[in-house]
């Protein structure tokens, strides 16, 4: 994976990406940039942590690398 991202590094840019299921429920995907933490990540999207980790089974919660791309909806 990517280097991971640290307190110490400054977020330049943030991106989110849609998909649509077979369903027709949208899917809303943020790729992790410099600086970012799930909490951080959390907040911007009006979740708590414990919803965001729910949207993103087995992910390592403890280390998210700048590029990964976390589910947010």
């Amino acid at each position: 994976q990517g280097t991971a991202a640290t307190p110490q590094q400054t977020a330049t840019t943030t991106a989110t990406t849609t998909t649509t299921t077979n369903s027709g429920s949208a899917e809303y995907y943020y790729t992790v940039v410099s600086g970012d933490t799930y909490f951080e990540i959390a907040k911007r999207y009006g979740l708590t942590t414990a919803e965001l980790k729910a949207l993103n089974p087995g992910v390592n919660h403890d280390r998210i690398d700048i590029g990964d791309k976390v589910r947010v909806k």
